[in-house]
C-alpha cells in the first residue's frame, strides 16, 4: 500500500467522486472519512473545508430543486464525531 502527501485537489476530486457515486447507487445515506488527513499528512481543517466546498453544490442542488426535478427526495443531515448516521 503506497501513501504519501496529497494535496486539495486531490481531495476535492474524490469527495466530488464519492459524491457522484453515491447518487448513482441511489445511496440513501453516506458518510465520509477525512480523505487526505491519515497517511496523505493533510491538515484536518483544511480537508474539512473542501469537503464542505463540494457538498455545498448538492445542497444548493438540492435548495433549487433539481433533485425534485428528477424525482428524488434528498434530505441533508449534519454530521460530526457523535453523530451515528444509520440514527439520524
Amino acid at each position: 500500500m503506497s501513501g504519501g502527501p496529497t494535496s486539495a485537489e486531490i481531495i476535492g476530486r474524490a469527495t466530488a467522486s464519492t459524491l457522484r457515486r453515491a447518487d448513482e447507487l441511489g445511496a440513501g445515506s453516506l458518510a465520509l472519512v477525512a480523505f487526505g488527513t491519515g497517511v496523505g499528512r493533510f491538515p484536518l481543517d483544511e480537508a474539512a473545508r473542501i469537503n464542505d466546498a463540494e457538498f455545498m453544490g448538492y445542497m444548493i442542488a438540492v435548495d433549487e430543486g433539481y433533485y425534485a426535478a428528477e424525482g428524488l427526495d434528498l434530505t441533508y443531515l449534519s454530521g460530526g464525531p457523535d453523530v451515528i448516521p444509520e440514527t439520524s
